[in-house]
């Protein structure tokens, strides 16, 4: 599976392989209809790469549990009657806090020197609005809040630009560097080996707006 787009299949986003990582697609059946004489039946084959405690690939293709929110399109001759309530959206997803950070840039705090741009377009999705914070400044911060509510196991995916030359970055979480107060990772392909031969101060601390093990 790979990021695609035609006229009846398609795959709209592909994370890196990893914990909580998320896939779309779709498939029409314009040229292909599934015909069915009274109720269709539909399953999914759950299966996939399988990962260890150390972000190791242990399995290409094996059952594993995983989270689905299938739509699916009938056409009919007759009028539809309801035959069940339709679930509320909390019953349909998991818990979820999505930060858009162009939206909530006024609630932002920064430290002397920093410029916070909300830009009208980028060239990933052209019509939507991004995020800069400029900035020429070793040590320089942001800050942008959020609150979970209901206790639980939560992930967190941050979703960056990444120039080689734009230098490097720290995240924090209630004032605690990211890999003291969760469990973190770098997602992607990278090799587990080479990670390893690394020294212990350069993993999942100083991240750098570049991933040498993704080279992307």
């Amino acid at each position: 599976m790979r990021v695609h787009s035609t006229l009846f299949t398609g795959c709209t986003i592909f994370e890196p392989r990893a914990p909580d990582a998320w896939v779309t697609d779709y498939r029409w059946h314009s040229a292909d209809p599934v015909l069915f004489p009274t109720t269709p039946k539909v399953e999914i084959e759950r299966r996939g790469f399988i990962m260890n405690s150390a972000r190791e690939v242990v399995d290409s293709f094996r059952p594993r549990p995983d989270y689905w929110s299938p739509v699916s399109y009938r056409y009919q001759d007759t009028m539809a009657k309801p035959w069940c309530k339709f679930p509320a959206y909390k019953d349909r997803v998991n818990l979820e806090v999505v930060l858009h950070v162009p939206g909530v840039v006024d609630t932002i705090r920064y430290s002397a020197g920093v410029e916070l741009q909300v830009l009208p377009y980028n060239r990933a999705t052209w019509t939507k609005p991004w995020f800069r914070a400029k900035n020429e400044t070793v040590g320089s911060w942001i800050e942008i809040p959020f609150e979970i509510k209901e206790k639980g196991r939560y992930s967190i995916s941050l979703f960056t630009f990444l120039p080689e030359d734009q230098g490097v970055w720290k995240v924090f979480i209630d004032g605690q560097e990211i890999y003291q107060a969760v469990e973190s990772q770098i997602a992607g392909g990278y090799k587990v080996d080479e990670v390893n031969t690394l020294r212990l101060e350069e993993i999942n601390k100083t991240l750098g707006f570049f991933n040498a093990f993704r080279k992307n």
